[in-house]
Order: C-alpha cells, then sequence, then structure tokens
C-alpha cells in the first residue's frame, strides 16, 4: 500500500471517531481513561482472557467490574447534575451584571457588580466542594475494587490503578 493509500486510510478512520469524540460532554472523562488497569482487566475478564488465576474467579471480577462502572457513572451523574445548575446561575450572574451596567457605569451597576461577584465566588467554592466529593468518591471505588480482588485467590499480583482521580473540567465565567 502506497504512503498516500495509507494516510488516506487512516484519515477517514479517524473521521469516524470525531463524531463520537464530539459528543462527549466537555471534561467528561471515560471509564477507561479514569481506571485504566481496572477497565483493562475487566475488559479481559468479559472476554475470557483475564489472568489465568483469577479464571475460576471470573464470575467474582465480572461483578465487581459491574460495581465499579456502575459506582463511576453515577458518581460521575452525580456531579454533572451538581455542577451544571450552578454554570447556569453563574452565567446569569454575569448576564445580569452586563445588563445593568449596559448604559453607563452607576451606582445600581457597582452595587450590582459587587453582590454578583461575591455570588460568583460562592459559586466558584460550591463547584470546588462537588470536585472533592467527585474524587473521594472515585477513589473510594476505585480501593474499594482494588482490595476485593487482590483478596481473591491470584489476585495480589495485578497491578492496581494509581494516581489521584481528576475531576472533570467546568468552566464557570471568572469576571462580573
Amino acid at each position: 500500500m502506497s504512503r498516500f493509500r495509507y494516510g488516506l486510510a487512516v484519515s477517514a478512520c479517524a473521521l469516524l471517531v470525531l463524531p463520537a469524540a464530539a459528543s462527549a460532554r466537555p471534561g467528561q472523562r471515560s471509564f477507561a481513561v479514569t481506571y485504566p488497569h481496572a477497565s483493562q482487566l475487566c475488559t479481559n475478564v468479559a472476554a475470557g482472557r483475564g489472568p489465568v488465576a483469577l479464571r475460576p474467579d471470573a464470575s467474582q471480577v465480572a461483578a465487581l467490574c459491574g460495581t465499579l462502572k456502575t459506582s463511576f457513572t453515577t458518581t460521575q451523574g452525580t456531579y454533572f447534575a451538581t455542577v451544571t445548575p450552578l454554570k447556569e446561575q453563574a452565567t446569569a450572574l454575569v448576564t445580569a451584571t452586563r445588563e445593568a451596567c449596559a448604559t453607563r457605569p452607576s451606582a445600581s451597576c457597582r452595587t450590582t457588580r459587587m453582590e454578583n461577584k461575591a455570588a460568583l465566588k460562592g459559586l466558584r467554592a460550591k463547584v470546588a466542594a462537588a470536585g472533592v466529593t467527585y474524587r473521594t468518591s472515585i477513589e473510594a471505588s476505585r480501593k474499594t475494587f482494588w482490595s476485593a480482588i487482590h483478596s481473591l485467590r491470584g489476585g495480589a499480583s495485578i497491578t492496581a490503578d494509581t494516581g489521584t482521580p481528576v475531576t472533570p473540567s467546568v468552566s464557570l465565567p471568572t469576571t462580573v
């Protein structure tokens, strides 16, 4: 195959992947990215290719994988359900400030700006608290999953996921 045809084939495959990537929420990390080793283990066990020592316990591993996936989906859903209204409130505050200050700076403009700036600070604190809750839940699910896997016969030698979970990105307006 010539280099041109190879490049064309790779480009065509990339174009097939783009719509799926664009449909995901911005900042939303997948299960496979959040738990790389666990997702690989779950995929392999589901396909019957898991570690030989764990094959007798494949049904237990599959149940643990299901629990981890459910926990991940629930945690992500809860985070976005908490943060989305906060983002909408922040956008409304910015819009209200712009409307109050549209004509010219005045006392009401300064008052509105000062009040909305304080409200935005409070919204940012709530988003940060939701992020802490998200990371704590993700980390707790990870530890529970890996302690259960490592307690199975032959599971102690399997590499566990490590690292600090990353909170999905949410952009709140920065100025009022």
